[in-house]
């Protein structure tokens, strides 16, 4: 899925500590929350969120990136 296309990609960057990775990662997490706000089910929204393996990883490096960006000034690769 596209999703994956650009998580893996960002895996990739990342892996070698290229800058360009955390703009996949975002883009990967927008792509993500954007096919979320479709489902107006909370269950079920919650579920596509929490229950796809790719989905779990992704929405949990970005929140780590996020905490990470929070308190310095740029990524730590």
């Amino acid at each position: 899925s596209q999703i994956e296309i650009y998580f893996n990609c960002y895996q990739i960057l990342h892996s070698i500590r290229d800058v360009r990775a955390y703009s996949l990662l975002e883009t990967a997490y927008s792509i993500l929350k954007q096919r979320a706000d479709y489902i107006l089910d909370p269950t079920l929204k919650l579920s596509y969120l929490n229950n796809i393996a790719i989905h779990q990883t992704i929405l949990a490096e970005f929140n780590q990136r996020q905490k990470k960006f929070s308190t310095t000034a740029s990524p730590d690769f």
